[in-house]
Formats: structure tokens, sequence, C-alpha cells
């Protein structure tokens, strides 16, 4: 079976059956990719829509597509991750794999252990790398749904959203290991939260804790930020489908 392409749309390059792209994709998709007419390629809007269209002509900076099919994808269970600023390598990857396997929101926050110290203009430069990283995992593996990539906030705002999840989960190797049935599915999204490298304070923990934070263990090992905040996510997305 040939797997396709996928490139980004928007809804302003969809006219009637026919999509035209333009900018960073259509070069992408003709210079890059080479593809010429006649070929089938996949389109996501990053609002849950799969178009698989048909290259019809090719310009100097645009291309015209054939849409052949068009659907939506229903939402995978709604799992938000706030992620401490890590190096950005580490980020970097979190973001993909967490785009991967269908996080809602990724919140980066700042908290007294975080090594990384830029400013207003460094911040905003992170989250684009972090948007860019999200929208190149979506391509490559199809996900239509893109996550949020929120500013960078800081740990006290972080914890301040914690009363608007149905629930809110820490990772941390002494929380306990089981979830019931009915820690996930409920009225409203969840919360997973990873820590820094150097971990969170016991202040910041006590913080989560009374705004209503629940501790969870992911293993009898400690885990990189990395991979506790790829475990985290996956955990409470599958235990969410499993149970909704």
């Amino acid at each position: 079976m040939h797997t396709i392409s996928y490139y980004i749309c928007s809804e302003k390059d969809v006219r009637g059956d026919g999509v035209i792209l333009g900018g960073d994709e259509a070069h992408h998709l003709s210079r890059v990719s080479r593809a010429k007419a006649g070929d089938m390629v996949g389109l996501l809007d990053g609002r849950g829509t799969i178009i698989e269209a048909t290259v019809v002509k090719i310009q100097k900076t645009s291309v015209e597509l054939r849409i052949e099919s068009k659907r939506t994808v229903e939402r995978p269970y709604p799992v938000d991750l706030a992620l401490a600023v890590i190096k950005a390598g580490r980020m970097d990857l979190v973001a993909e794999k967490c785009t991967e396997i269908g996080v809602r929101r990724i919140i980066p926050y700042l908290c007294e252990r975080s090594v990384w110290k830029g400013d207003e203009e460094d911040a905003g430069n992170k989250r684009e790398r972090l948007v860019r990283k999200v929208e190149s995992a979506c391509k490559q593996c199809g996900q239509p749904w893109f996550p949020e990539i929120m500013p960078i906030i800081k740990f006290q705002d972080m914890a301040g959203m914690i009363p608007g999840y149905w629930k809110t989960y820490l990772a941390d190797a002494g929380g306990r290991t089981y979830l019931h049935r009915c820690d996930v599915i409920g009225k409203g999204p969840v919360l997973g939260i990873t820590g820094p490298e150097g971990g969170l304070s016991d202040c910041e923990r006590s913080q989560l804790a009374d705004a209503g934070a629940e501790s969870l263990s992911l293993g009898r090992f400690r885990l990189r930020s990395e991979t506790a905040a790829i475990c985290l996510a996956f955990r409470l997305l599958v235990e969410g489908e499993s149970t909704s």
C-alpha cells in the first residue's frame, strides 16, 4: 500500500472542489518532494479534516489540486500537558511525540529549577520552534488535529489553571500507580504535569497538591523529564480513550 505525503492547507486554500496551495507548502510539494501532475497527496487543516487530493497543475509559486475525498476525524480524548521548559532538543522531542499520540495542548512553564532563562523575544522564538515541530510531526504521521502550543507562562499561572480541569495529575515517582475508571473520564479535559530536569521544589509540589493535582507514578525508576512527559500523556490518553 502506497503511503501518501501530507501537507498543510488552510480554509482559504480550499476553493470549491479544488485547493490552491502557496508559500512554503507549495514549495515543499513541488521542489522538495518533486510531486507531479497526477500524484495523490493528503492535506491537513489542523482541525480534524483530512483531504485526499490529486495534483492538477504545478506553477512557479503555487500548486493546484483536485479534491478526491474529504473527511473529519473525531478529536482524541482532551488531554493537555503542562511541561516545564527543558533543553531545546528534549522539548522538541516531547512536542513531536505528544503530537503523534494526540495531546490537545502543550503548556510550557517556568519554575524554580528551570535552566532556561530567556527573555520575551527568546520565549516567542522557542514557541515558534515548537509550533514548527508540531506541524512537521502532523505531516509526518497524518495527525489531523494540531496541538495548541501555549506561550511560556510562570509556574503560578500554570497552577492557577488546575481548577479548570476535570482531573490533574503530576508525574511523581512517589505517587500512586493506578487509575480508577472514574479518574480520567469525566465532564472536562485532563491535565498532566511534568517537572524540569532538577524536579519541582517541595514548595511547588505543595502548591500543586493544594490546587488539586494528584501524584501519579509512571514506574519503578526515575524518568528523564522528556520521557516522563511522553509517558504521562500517553497513559492519560489511553485511559481516557478506553473509558469514553
